[in-house]
């Protein structure tokens, strides 16, 4: 886990645990500037905790899975958070655009947005 910067709608920045290679995604950069709340950024918070549901990309992939003799096509999800309005905004997290996160090819699904 990395700790890391996210930027919410009123351009506080909060910190935010991210698995490691959600945090390497290269498009997802980091907002400038110090952390000036202490609220957390919950990736996965339910309605009754305390903090920020960040905005996030919905991800899917297609596979095909072996079960004994027979093969499968399996659809695959995924949420990446996005670090700043900019980003999750821009062309590059537009839906039925590509990201390769680990080598693997995700394509973006679905926009979610930020909720306290």
């Amino acid at each position: 886990m990395a700790v890391k910067k996210y930027e919410a709608v009123d351009n506080t920045i909060h910190p935010i645990r991210l698995g490691r290679y959600n945090a390497e995604v290269a498009a997802n950069t980091e907002p400038e500037g110090e952390i000036d709340s202490l609220v957390k950024v919950k990736v996965s918070k339910s309605n009754r905790e305390f903090g920020i549901r960040p905005r996030a990309v919905g991800l899917t992939r297609t596979i095909e899975a072996e079960d004994g003799e027979e093969t499968r096509i399996v659809t695959l999800r995924s949420k990446l958070p996005i670090l700043t309005e900019e980003v999750f905004n821009g062309e590059t997290m537009a839906i039925g655009a590509t990201l390769t996160i680990n080598s693997i090819v995700w394509t973006i699904a679905s926009k979610i947005a930020e909720d306290y």
